[in-house]
């Protein structure tokens, strides 16, 4: 899985609920 950084940067393709 990417860091929520990576996640936040742009594209949220690694699921916004992992972050949540």
């Amino acid at each position: 899985m990417l860091d929520d950084s990576e996640v936040y940067t742009g594209h949220v393709h690694a699921s916004p609920v992992l972050k949540a």
